[in-house]
């Protein structure tokens, strides 16, 4: 049975994994000699064709990713593997799932621009915004990276929890010009808190978060995959405080 399971699992995976490479190839920039120049509504313009379908995947996403029904926080370590890189994580957080819902919309129109940050457009609706962020972040071994995305948030509340769906298109000069094509899901529940081993009568948020970047780029180094994976791992980091920053924000008498 646990044989069978893993196989469906791998299955799963592998026609996941092949949807997002086929999604980062079919994307209409890539036949640009200088993608540095192409149009932001034009890559908006696809984010926005393909957020419904990544909606609807997010179960399937969670249970593939072993993370559906965790109800402890988790990190898992960032791999790449099948062409991708992949990370899982489960949060516990002391505040309402609607407190968390509205941090994380808010999180760059609360955020300052400073030498390593800034917003350079944010194009904000009723439950999704549009937005261009510049970061330079730091490589270990080498000198500041320049992060350009173009970013896409969606958010749908459901009866029992609420969904945020991130996809964008990150472009950075490193060792050579690289760009990633990513997915975010966001599954963000109520859970009843513990206090010293034992359940209080206080109520918090669990998140299951679930990422995938995929390399444009089908042929890389090992350099380069180590060089990706430092960058992947300080924007994630940055992000993840960002949004930590604004719920502190948001939640101050």
């Amino acid at each position: 049975m646990l044989d069978g399971q893993l196989r469906v699992a791998k299955a799963y995976q592998s026609a996941i994994d092949k949807h997002v490479r086929l999604m980062a190839r079919k994307l209409p920039w890539l036949s640009c000699i200088n993608a540095k120049i192409v149009p932001d509504e034009l890559i908006f313009a696809q984010l926005d064709a393909e957020k419904e379908y990544q909606y609807a995947a997010i179960d399937e996403i969670l249970e593939v990713s072993g993370i559906a029904r965790v109800k402890h926080e988790l990190l898992s370590r960032l791999c790449f593997q099948q062409g991708s890189f992949h990370h899982t994580e489960v949060r516990v957080l002391p505040f309402s799932v609607a407190d968390v819902t509205r941090a994380i919309q808010n999180c760059l129109a609360q955020r300052k621009s400073t030498e390593q940050h800034r917003c350079r457009k944010l194009i904000r609706f009723y439950n999704h915004f549009k937005a261009v962020t510049v970061d330079k972040v730091q490589v270990p071994g080498a000198c500041p990276v320049e992060v350009t995305a173009r970013l896409l948030q969606w958010c749908v509340v459901q009866p029992e929890r609420t969904v945020v769906t991130w996809s964008g298109f990150f472009e950075y000069d490193g060792s050579r010009y690289v760009r990633l094509f990513e997915k975010i899901w966001v599954s963000i529940e109520p859970i009843r808190l513990k206090q010293n081993s034992t359940f209080s009568g206080q109520y918090g948020s669990i998140l299951r978060i679930v990422v995938h970047l995929t390399p444009v780029e089908s042929e890389f180094e090992l350099d380069d995959i180590e060089e990706m994976s430092e960058v992947v791992i300080a924007s994630y980091h940055r992000n993840s405080e960002m949004i930590y920053q604004a719920l502190l924000a948001q939640l101050a008498p």
